[in-house]
């Protein structure tokens, strides 16, 4: 246990496992160690074969193994880095290379990295009325203008505005179309939203 905060087992937590030889038995299902060595990194990996089976744990390394390749594949590149990976939107699904493709789109309407909270696709019905609002602008564009009354101090109203954009994540989203064939909608950390009084 050096260099280790001191483990407790949990009986709770651990009685109903099939349980292997106690000396093999860890407080933790799972332990993957990572070491570098000149060689490259070398993994080494505890478990008990009776909790996790054999072809689980392949089956990870597989995975964590194909997901350092990529990485490292995508580091050799020369195309701009990416501020954002993958695992940052798992709901987008999509690649390092297109989210760099995705910041530069986004950089030329003013958008950095920065000013993203999270991205999601389009859904199919936003994505119809994206095509029909394209097709005919006034489709589903719709105007109110309206007049508060009692309110005397112009900053509270910009204020309580700000406070609600702020909480709701639908005032803040804004859809991007030419990305990668698949549009996308951003939310924005901060809304752009103006108060005129």
């Amino acid at each position: 246990m050096h260099g280790r905060a001191p483990w407790i087992l949990r009986p709770e937590l651990t009685t109903n496992l099939a349980i292997c030889d106690m000396s093999e038995l860890r407080p933790q299902v799972l332990e993957v160690v990572g070491l570098p060595t000149p060689d490259g990194l070398t993994f080494m990996i505890y478990y008990c074969p009776e909790v996790i089976p054999t072809n689980v744990i392949a089956s990870l390394l597989d995975h964590v193994r194909q997901s350092l390749v990529d990485i490292v594949h995508y580091l050799d590149q020369s195309h701009p880095k990416s501020l954002w990976t993958p695992s940052d939107f798992p709901s987008l699904n999509t690649s390092l290379p297109e989210l760099a493709k995705l910041e530069a789109e986004l950089a030329t309407v003013g958008l950095f990295p920065h000013d993203i909270e999270d991205l999601y696709p389009m859904l199919p019905m936003q994505q119809g009325m994206w095509t029909a609002t394209a097709k005919e602008p006034t489709e589903y564009l719709v105007q109110m203008a309206f007049t508060v009354a009692g309110v005397s101090n112009s900053d509270e109203l910009q204020t309580a505005t700000r406070a609600v954009v702020s909480h709701h994540a639908i005032l803040r989203t804004v859809f991007v179309t030419s990305w990668s064939n698949t549009n996308c909608q951003g939310v924005q950390v901060t809304g752009g939203l103006s108060v005129l009084c």
